[in-house]
């Protein structure tokens, strides 16, 4: 059964959550869902394959799931959220869930895709409810080496970049989400060290940037444990890399929760 709820307090508005729950007696074991870039009220996160199936694989092994948009500013058609807003957006889904009689609250995880794995390793070791976490293709570069990315030179240009998501649809994303963000970069690597929560690293190998990326996290955390999917790119666009990351995070989560 999928519940739809509006969660109040969000950074910029009210955030959109979709409970999926499992059969069974609760109170359920709980794992809270976070998105990539562009999966927000304009984009939503319970029409996106990737957090869909994740949210399908938990819930049949007994799960109760929560996805949820981090909210955003949209200003004409140019997108505009960040590091800090996504963090005060996790923090308000984390009460909503301590209120909810059908949540075990000794038994809470998370699972971040993209920026929102990014958004994990920054509050893993903050957020003591979190027992055990899992990422899929996160982020970690946040500073010097975006200076010559395409996004970074083409928001200087115009004020925003362009995105493209799982479905090749382009979005406009202001520049003050690579600013805002580049004030993380030293805290993330610091906040990584500091992680004692069980750690699933999940990434494609068919960029080799996303395997640097993947390979410096599990340095600074090194109980990290590791998945490599061969060929796989960041948005799992291959149904069977899909497949396999979500039965991998259902894996995870039954023995660390």
């Amino acid at each position: 059964m999928i519940e739809e709820i509006n969660i109040d307090e969000g950074y910029f508005h009210n955030i959109r959550a979709f409970l999926e729950i499992p059969e069974g007696k609760p109170p359920f074991s709980t794992i809270i869902i976070c998105h990539g870039l562009t999966a927000n009220p304009i984009f939503p996160v319970d029409s996106d394959s990737i957090y869909h199936e994740i949210s399908k694989k938990l819930t049949e092994a007994g799960f109760l799931t929560v996805r949820f948009n981090f909210t955003m500013n949209l200003k004409e058609d140019i997108a505009t959220f960040h590091i800090k807003s996504e963090e005060h957006d996790l923090k308000e889904v984390m009460k909503e869930l301590l209120d909810n009689e059908r949540v075990n609250k000794k038994r809470i995880g998370a699972v971040g895709h993209s920026f929102g794995g990014t958004i994990l390793l920054l509050t893993a070791h903050e957020n003591k409810r979190l027992k055990a976490i899992a990422t899929i293709s996160p982020k970690f570069e946040l500073g010097e080496g975006f200076t010559d990315h395409p996004w970074h030179l083409e928001a200087q240009e115009k004020g925003y970049f362009t995105h493209t998501d799982h479905q090749e649809n382009e979005h406009k994303i202001s520049k003050e989400f690579l600013e805002e963000n580049f004030k993380h970069n030293k805290r993330l690597k610091k906040a990584i060290k500091k992680i004692k929560a069980p750690l699933l690293l999940i990434y494609g190998t068919n960029n080799e940037e996303e395997v640097a990326e993947s390979e410096a996290i599990k340095k600074l955390a090194k109980h990290a444990q590791t998945i490599p999917i061969e060929g796989a790119d960041e948005k799992l666009s291959n149904t069977t890399s899909l497949t396999y990351a979500s039965r991998e995070c259902v894996k995870f989560f039954v023995e660390k929760l």
